[in-house]
């Protein structure tokens, strides 16, 4: 499960070095806020109605259901061939990270003792303490030597070690 938090943290940092050149690519730089707003805007609208959908369908299902709708933002932002679609792959991901934030968050008060529910929670503030500085890192890395387009593609490679 915090791996699939590493995917969301590093999804809202690792964008950061790679806006310039999206905006440059799209000529977009009047939309260029868009890209980055659309993720956390969505992001921060779904987790109440998350945390509704966990209180009456099967947690995990509503988890899988999160890292599919997270996944397939992910896939139309890496083949985003306009702003506007780039745009929509984000806030199609920012519904499916709020899913998977609050998902985690409640499958770990359900089925971990009390005693551990420190530990992992520290541990799930520590997983956005180190995507803050991987984050940038692979952005830049990305963008300068392979395809801004794989800021997203590492979301759907990484996906699988999250089952």
């Amino acid at each position: 499960m915090l791996l699939s938090v590493l995917l969301i943290a590093l999804d809202q940092t690792i964008l950061a070095p790679a806006l310039p050149v999206i905006a440059s690519k799209f000529s977009a730089l009047d939309n260029i806020a868009w890209i980055a707003s659309a993720y956390f805007l969505t992001q921060s609208a779904v987790m109440l109605l998350y945390g509704q959908a966990l209180t009456v369908f099967d947690r995990k299902w509503s988890y899988i259901t999160a890292i599919a709708l997270f996944e397939i933002g992910s896939l139309l932002c890496a083949v985003a061939p306009s702003v506007d679609v780039l745009i929509l792959g984000r806030a199609v991901a920012g519904c499916g990270a709020g899913g998977i934030f609050v998902a985690v968050l409640s499958i770990i008060a359900e089925i971990a003792p009390i005693e551990r529910r420190p530990a992992l929670m520290g541990s799930f503030g520590g997983v956005f303490g180190l995507s803050s500085v991987i984050g940038p890192l692979l952005g830049g890395a990305f963008t300068d030597h392979v395809s801004w387009r794989w800021c997203f593609y590492i979301n759907l490679v990484s996906t699988p070690t999250c089952f």
